[in-house]
């Protein structure tokens, strides 16, 4: 697991678009998509979590034991 995370982290810092990565092990943030993951019986439908406010959005996404964070401005 940790090899695959620091492979995916060593790929994702090489987008210069990309400021900042969060890493969250079975905490508040990685057990909101499975929650939300319980409100469908299709096992192929993927949820996004999404938290909004007026300083921007917050949306957050489980596939493949990996969580996804993504900030964007309003």
């Amino acid at each position: 697991m940790e090899v695959t995370l620091e492979q995916h982290l060593e790929d994702t810092m090489k987008n210069p678009s990309i400021v900042g990565v969060l890493y969250e092990h079975n905490r508040v943030i990685s057990v909101l998509p499975q929650q939300a993951a319980k409100l469908t019986s299709d096992p192929t439908d993927i949820p996004v979590v999404c938290l909004e406010s007026d300083n921007g959005n917050i949306m957050i996404q489980k596939h493949d034991g990996i969580v996804a964070v993504h900030k964007m401005a309003p």
